[in-house]
């Protein structure tokens, strides 16, 4: 497993190499199934390398061939992960009433993002949560979150997860 770069995307460099009681000049070729499924074909490579290799699982087949003509088979899986937490942004607190006509109030973790990005993941798939478990993405708060019968500052953790899940949080608070 390799975890990806800021591009979201990672160099790869995958030596080859083999052993014959033929000749000491071995050849390979590779054929690399990406995620995508598509295919990609090298032949006399010394080794499996690139920098276009995105979060996924690539299925490579070296083949080696001696000189002799001889042929043998080398299956492999390469893992690339996004490895890279999402950068929180939180404002600083916000106000909101419990509602006359319900007795409660819901805010949503979302309410709270000034603009947390990710390396890989689009702003607008990020998830927000009060915790480490996504579905935790609202609160209710009711007049038994107020002691004082006016105000009441409650602080909270806003949890942002990208696609690959990777999480980070910033504390703030409802007031």
């Amino acid at each position: 497993t390799v975890c990806i770069d800021k591009d979201c995307a990672t160099s790869v460099n995958i030596p080859l190499s083999g052993t014959d009681n033929c000749s000491d000049q071995i050849r390979f070729r590779a054929d690399i199934t990406r995620p995508d499924g598509t295919h990609d074909k090298r032949s006399d490579i010394t080794a499996i390398t690139g920098s276009d290799f995105t979060a996924g699982a690539y299925k490579i087949q070296v083949i080696a061939k001696d000189q002799c003509g001889n042929e043998d088979t080398c299956n492999m899986t390469l893992t690339i992960k996004d490895c890279k937490k999402p950068t929180p942004y939180c404002l600083n607190g916000i106000a909101t009433v419990v509602m006359p006509s319900t007795g409660s109030v819901q805010v949503w973790a979302k309410d709270f993002d000034r603009g947390a990005s990710d390396n890989c993941t689009e702003a607008s798939k990020l998830k927000f949560s009060f915790t480490k478990n996504t579905a935790d993405a609202s609160k209710i708060l009711t007049c038994t979150n107020i002691p004082n019968g006016k105000e009441q500052p409650i602080n909270v953790e806003v949890w942002v997860t990208d696609e690959a899940g990777n999480q980070d949080f910033c504390s703030t608070y409802i007031l």
